[in-house]
């Protein structure tokens, strides 16, 4: 399976469609792939479903 790494500089507090809770906690511990977020206490399919397509899109942009 692929890791996805996350972004150094993401803006987690700035994803639309995170709750205020997750875009605290992925703020607050910055996971370094989509792995280590899921293992976050409390964060949910849909959040993690968020990130995987705001990472995406982030990379698109990026290339």
């Amino acid at each position: 399976m692929r890791i996805l790494g996350l972004p150094d500089d993401i803006d987690y507090l700035g994803i639309a469609g995170l709750s205020n809770e997750s875009r605290e906690k992925l703020n607050r511990i910055r996971p370094q792939t989509l792995g280590q977020a899921g293992r976050i206490e409390g964060m949910t399919q849909g959040a993690l479903t968020t990130l995987l397509f705001y990472v995406r899109n982030h990379n698109k942009r990026s290339a």
